[in-house]
């Protein structure tokens, strides 16, 4: 995102994703789960054809086929790993301003966050920028 400005409403929705992790790992879990005990979409094909590709009739094939071409599975694991690896490469301070901002206490604002930090508000809105910015790089939305 080199000289390019994230618009607005990318960088609120990429907050919303990092707000609620707790709940980001429990959907991931979730869908996991479900997908393992067999709960997964009704098939579309009910017009009567038959599908040319053959499917497993196995089981623990079909499970780890459903696990492996899950799209939103696999979109939620990118995004987790995607905040987590953002979060490891900021510097302590940083980590500090996201960890109070995002997970702490979701009511303070900007002004509470940089007292709590010791940090400069604009410093710590630029802590939330770089942050933001590393995971839309790292899921393509950059």
């Amino acid at each position: 995102m080199v000289g390019e400005k994230m618009q607005k409403i990318t960088m609120r929705h990429i907050e919303s994703y990092v707000y609620a992790l707790r709940d980001l790992d429990r959907e991931i879990s979730q869908l996991r789960d479900d997908i393992m005990a067999g709960e997964s979409e009704e098939d579309e094909n009910w017009g009567g054809g038959t599908n040319s590709v053959r499917s497993p009739s196995r089981p623990t094939e079909m499970t780890a086929v459903k696990l492996t071409t899950s799209k939103r599975l696999r979109n939620l694991k990118e995004i987790r790993h995607a905040i987590s690896s953002a979060y490891q490469e900021m510097n302590a301070d940083a980590q500090d301003v996201i960890h109070y901002r995002y997970w702490y206490n979701r009511r303070l604002d900007w002004n509470e966050v940089a007292w709590r930090t010791h940090l400069h508000e604009q410093t710590c809105y630029k802590y939330r920028r770089e942050f933001v910015e590393k995971i839309a790089d790292k899921i393509g939305w950059a």
